[in-house]
């Protein structure tokens, strides 16, 4: 496993440490980060084999962050761990953990493309404090909660003990009109298409382009194209 520093001090003290530099600019950079970081190293496990992974991407990539108070850092080697539900990001060798509390969004570029990551967001099995991502923002939302669990167990024999461990990842979906937040059970395409409220362009736009309604990148798609028509 490597090595994560967390920060003690939660990013809305940075404003109060740092008031001088608020007041002069919005941006955060990465020193100004550095400075709120505990040198308190979390100790690794040792003889410990991890399958699978607790992070949204598979590589740290380009990404940012928007405090609450409209502060911001951009240009960071980033990732967001699910399970610790904490942004972390490298800099000289070293991996740092963010604490969330005061983060209103962040983006990951993955693949090409910005994933955003909103709050503020209920229904069923998601609070309003939880990150999910914004697949596809409008007239409708299309929300994706990441969701992963940890199993961990211990074999032994004669001479050594091992100690395995596995991260399992899982995703829900969720529509949002309005005020309201609703849950879909599973991506496809009849629980999908009663949120399209039988647009026969939205219709002709997913058979023409063959999308997939149990893909959720498709159904991104497809709601973007809704939002557009509605606009």
């Amino acid at each position: 496993m490597k090595t994560v520093k967390q920060l003690s001090i939660s990013l809305i003290l940075l404003l109060m440490v740092l008031p001088a530099f608020v007041a002069a600019q919005d941006r955060i950079d990465e020193n100004d980060i550095k400075d709120m970081v505990s040198r308190n190293v979390i100790p690794t496990i040792q003889k410990t084999e991890v399958s699978g992974s607790p992070y949204v991407s598979e590589d740290f990539t380009n990404g940012s962050f928007e405090l609450y108070s409209g502060s911001y850092a951009s240009g960071l080697n980033m990732n967001y761990n699910i399970y610790e539900q904490r942004i972390e990001y490298k800099s000289d060798n070293e991996t740092y953990a963010i604490s969330p509390a005061n983060i209103k969004q962040f983006t990951l570029r993955i693949d090409g493309e910005d994933h955003t990551f909103k709050r503020g967001f209920e229904s069923r099995r998601l609070k309003g404090d939880e990150f999910v991502e914004v697949a596809a923002e409008g007239p409708l939302t299309f929300l994706i909660k990441h969701e992963v669990s940890f199993n961990e167990n211990a074999s032994s024999s004669y001479s050594t003990a091992t100690k395995q461990a596995s991260y399992s990842k899982n995703e829900r979906y969720y529509f949002k009109r309005g005020d309201e937040v609703s849950s879909i059970r599973r991506l496809n395409d009849k629980r999908v298409m009663r949120y399209f409220e039988g647009n026969k362009e939205v219709e002709n736009y997913i058979e023409q382009n063959d999308l997939d309604m149990s893909d959720p990148d498709d159904v991104a798609k497809a709601v973007r194209k809704y939002n557009e028509l509605s606009s």
